[in-house]
């Protein structure tokens, strides 16, 4: 295991988690926790200081390594994001970045 810092924007900070290689359906190649301490959402001003995403292995028929991007909420519920980049810890960063970027 290991882990890499990184700040993406002036109040942001993502922690990357790279775990060991996946053998088995939704294990994770990586999970990354986000810190966005002044994030309040518009609705009810509920506050969304913090995400959690992995990118999981999926079975691929074609030998190339599937993966899925997966979010864990507040809640404790796995909610699936779309099909994820290739399982290369920059690849996650650029595709995590573009995502919190565009919210």
């Amino acid at each position: 295991m290991n882990y890499d810092l990184r700040k993406p924007g002036k109040n942001i900070g993502v922690v990357l988690i790279t775990l060991p290689k996946p053998h088995t359906e939704s294990e994770a190649y990586f999970v990354a926790l986000i810190y966005r301490p002044y994030r309040v959402t518009p609705i009810l001003r509920i506050s969304d200081v913090t995400k959690v995403l992995a990118l999981e292995h999926v079975p691929n028929p074609e030998g190339e390594p599937g993966t899925l991007l997966v979010e864990w909420t507040r809640k404790l519920t796995r909610e699936e994001i779309s099909t994820g980049p290739a399982p290369v810890l920059n690849e996650f960063y650029r595709t995590i970045y573009d995502l919190i970027a565009g919210e």
